[in-house]
């Protein structure tokens, strides 16, 4: 059996405060676009229906979705049958196609900012 090794070619590049800084290639290219700007946030409303606070626990956890849409925080009240989400995601309209998709339609969706 023959072994393979990878080789990590090593970059300089400088800060914002002008000083080299050591980074390999891959880190180099790999940044995502919400690395190096932040994603906008919203929030939406919409009925909990049959989905329980486990189910809500998880997508909490969820990573990107195919519409780039992380869960910054999920708020519910079971009493009130009401879902709150905080998203992360590229816009208005990602939003709303990720929740059709989970088969929810939202009452309404807005921008917003966090002081997270």
């Amino acid at each position: 059996m023959v072994g393979h090794v990878m080789w990590a070619r090593s970059v300089v590049t400088r800060s914002y405060l002008h000083r080299p800084i050591k980074t390999s290639t891959r880190q180099t290219l790999n940044l995502e676009r919400d690395q190096l700007w932040p994603m906008p946030k919203y929030i939406d409303t919409h009925p909990m229906g049959s989905l329980t606070s486990e189910q809500l626990k998880q997508l909490q956890k969820a990573p990107k979705d195919k519409f780039g849409i992380t869960h910054h925080d999920i708020l519910y009240n079971k009493k009130e049958n009401r879902v709150y989400c905080v998203l992360d995601a590229p816009n208005k309209e990602a939003v709303a196609s990720h929740h059709k998709h989970a088969g929810i339609e939202c009452e309404w969706i807005r921008e917003i900012e966090s002081t997270r």
